[in-house]
C-alpha cells in the first residue's frame, strides 16, 4: 500500500512538473516570437558600452564565480564601467536545497523562473556576459532560453573555461519523458549558435568554437585564462631543514577520483622519502597508503593561505576529451603562490608549465613514479623553481596581464 502511495505521488509530481514546465515554455516562446517580429533587439542596441551584466550559473561561494566573474567585475568597476552580477543561488546552502540530484523537478522550475526574470533585467545593460550556460543540468525545452536571450539582447557574450559538452554523455538514448520535454543531449554545442562573441579559457577552447560554429570569427573570440591575483600575497617559503615533503591537491569533490592514479607511485616514493598528501577539498579523500593523508576543508576566502601548506602541487589527469578542455586552474593557483608543481601533460598544462624549469610535466602515466622521485630529489631547489613558477603566472595568467585585452573586448562596439 505504501509503495502504491509513493508511486502515485511520483507520477503526480511528474504531471505537475510537466504541466508547469510547458506553461513556462509556451510563455517564453510567445515572448520570443514577439521580440522577433518587432525586431526588439535592433532598436534596443546601444553603441556605447558602459553598463555590463554578468549572469552567473551558480552562487558566489564557488571558485569559478570568483575568478571568472567577481574579480573581473571589480576590474571593470575600477575602470569606470558599471557592473552587476546576478546569481541563480544566493548561497551554497540554497544551492544544496535546490539540489539537481535530490529535487530535480524543483531545481528545474526554480532555475527557469529565476533565469527568465534575470533575462528581462538584462535589457537595462549594454553588454551581458553569460558564464558557461543559461540553464545548467537542464537539457529540456529545445534551447528555449538561448533563443529568448538572443532575441532579447543584441550584445551577449558566452564565457566558459571547460568543454562542457565533453562531460556529458552525448550518445545516451532519449527517454519518453525526454521526448515530450524536447530533450537535447548536445545542448551546449547547439547553444553556441546563439552567440556571436566568446570569452574562452584556452587556445583549445577557441579552436573548439571555431570547429563547431562555422560562422564564428576569430576576432570575436577572446582567450582569457582563469586568472589569479596572488601577486598581492607573499609567496610560499620553503624551509631547507624540513624533513617531510608535503604533496598536495586542491579542487572539488567531483575531481577527487583523479588522485587514484598517483596513489601507487606515491606509495613507492614513500618507501624512500618521508611524505604526506594534503587534500584541500569540500570532501575527505581516503585511500590505502603507507603515508599520511591530511584532509583540509576548502575555504574560498583563504585558499591562498591553505595553499602555503603544500610543497608540491599535483594535477594528475587522464588524456581525454573532458580533460583536454580544462583550464589548468590548479596549476595556476599552485604556481601563482610560488609552489613547485607536477602535472599530466594535457593541453593547457603544457602551456602553463615549462618542463623542469618552473614545474614538471608527466607525459606518460607510467612515468609518475620516476618523475615524483626526480621532484623529491630537487627538494633543495624548490624555492628557485617556485620563484620561476610565480614569475610565469604573473606574466601570463594574472588579471593584470589580461586586463587591457579583457576590457577592450567587452567594450568593443558590435555591428547590429
Amino acid at each position: 500500500m505504501r509503495k502504491a502511495i509513493i508511486s502515485i505521488r511520483h507520477y503526480l509530481l511528474l504531471f505537475v512538473f510537466f504541466f508547469s514546465f510547458w506553461a513556462v515554455l509556451l510563455f517564453v516562446w510567445a515572448v520570443t516570437f514577439l521580440l522577433q517580429i518587432t525586431r526588439f533587439k535592433k532598436w534596443a542596441y546601444k553603441k556605447k558600452i558602459k553598463k555590463i551584466l554578468f549572469l552567473e550559473n551558480t552562487h558566489l561561494e564557488n571558485a569559478g564565480s570568483v575568478y571568472r566573474t567577481l574579480k573581473w567585475a571589480e576590474r571593470l568597476n575600477a575602470n569606470k564601467l558599471e557592473t552587476k552580477i546576478l546569481f541563480v543561488f544566493d548561497s551554497r546552502s540554497e544551492a544544496k536545497f535546490y539540489d539537481a540530484d535530490r529535487n530535480k523537478l524543483l531545481f528545474f522550475l526554480f532555475y527557469c523562473l529565476k533565469r527568465i526574470r534575470q533575462c528581462f533585467v538584462a535589457v537595462r545593460y549594454d553588454c551581458v556576459i553569460i558564464r558557461r550556460e543559461l540553464l545548467i543540468h537542464n537539457d529540456y525545452g529545445n534551447l528555449f532560453m538561448e533563443k529568448f536571450m538572443s532575441a532579447l539582447h543584441p550584445n551577449i557574450i558566452l564565457d566558459f573555461d571547460d568543454d562542457i559538452s565533453a562531460a556529458k554523455n552525448q550518445s545516451r538514448k532519449k527517454s519518453l519523458y525526454g521526448f515530450f520535454l524536447l530533450e537535447s543531449s548536445s545542448k551546449f554545442i547547439e547553444s553556441l549558435n546563439f552567440y556571436t562573441r566568446f570569452i574562452v579559457g584556452s587556445t583549445y577552447l577557441k579552436n573548439f568554437v571555431v570547429k563547431k560554429i562555422k560562422s564564428a570569427e576569430e576576432k570575436n573570440i577572446s582567450i582569457i585564462p582563469t586568472c589569479v591575483d596572488y601577486e598581492k600575497y607573499t609567496q610560499k617559503t620553503y624551509a631547507l631543514n624540513k624533513e617531510t615533503i608535503d604533496f598536495g591537491w586542491i579542487g572539488s569533490e567531483g575531481n577527487l577520483f583523479n588522485l587514484n592514479k598517483i596513489i601507487a607511485p606515491l606509495n613507492e616514493l614513500a618507501k624512500q622519502k618521508k611524505i604526506r598528501l594534503i587534500i584541500i577539498c569540500n570532501k575527505n579523500f581516503e585511500a590505502k597508503t603507507n603515508f599520511e593523508i591530511v584532509n583540509i576543508p576548502w575555504n574560498l576566502y583563504d585558499d591562498y593561505k591553505l595553499l602555503r601548506s603544500i610543497d608540491v602541487g599535483l594535477m594528475p589527469l587522464d588524456d581525454n576529451e573532458v580533460t583536454r578542455g580544462k583550464g589548468g586552474f590548479k596549476l595556476i593557483q599552485y604556481m601563482g603562490m610560488g609552489i613547485v608543481s607536477v602535472a599530466s601533460g594535457v593541453t593547457i598544462n603544457n602551456e602553463i608549465i615549462d618542463d623542469k624549469i618552473n614545474g614538471f610535466l608527466v607525459k606518460d602515466d607510467k612515468n609518475w613514479e620516476k618523475i615524483l622521485m626526480e621532484v623529491a630529489e630537487q627538494k633543495n631547489n624548490f624555492s628557485k623553481i617556485g620563484i620561476k613558477a610565480r614569475e610565469k603566472i604573473i606574466s601570463k595568467f594574472s588579471f593584470s596581464s589580461h586586463e587591457t585585452n579583457y576590457i577592450k573586448f567587452v567594450t568593443t562596439e558590435i555591428k547590429n
